[in-house]
């Protein structure tokens, strides 16, 4: 399963944006933030559309760029990696590990990286794969009702 490349990635972008919103809105940090610091991590293919904006009646999404190696001192609530290497997800995850961020991941349909959630590209559809362990370690919390909307990592 490949991920649809060049003038492919459009529909998929509004597609994306919906379904990350859609994660946050029902995730829960230890401490409240007052606004939710999305990271974008790499080239993200399908994130153009997540933009800075209120998703909720209390959750404001602010949108930033940062680099692999600022990524664990840069404040995020959300990391999104987009178009990385297995090594470098790897290496983000790692200096992520015991901080309350939620992780996804464009790139790694199979979820190896060690990201929270994993976005699944079909023909016609998006999904996506959650790793519990790491999502449980984050200590962020999604509602179990979005859990029940993805497939869990057998690993």
């Amino acid at each position: 399963m490949g991920l649809p490349l060049g003038n492919e990635a459009e529909p998929y972008s509004p597609v994306v944006a919906k379904l990350v919103s859609s994660i946050i809105v029902y995730s829960t940090w230890p401490q409240k933030p007052s606004k939710i610091d999305v990271c974008l991590v790499g080239p993200a293919e399908f994130a153009d559309r997540l933009v800075s904006k209120r998703i909720s009646g209390e959750k404001t999404l602010s949108v930033k760029k940062v680099s692999i190696s600022t990524v664990a001192a840069s404040g995020c609530n959300v990391a999104y990696l987009g178009r990385l290497s297995m090594q470098e997800q790897r290496a983000v995850t790692a200096g992520l590990k015991g901080q309350p961020v939620l992780v996804i991941a464009e790139n790694d349909p199979a979820c190896r990286s060690n990201a929270s959630i994993c976005l699944l590209f079909q023909a016609d559809s998006l999904s996506f794969r959650m790793n519990l362990d790491a999502l449980s370690r984050s200590g962020v919390r999604i509602d179990p009702r979005v859990l029940r909307m993805g497939e869990q990592d057998p690993a």
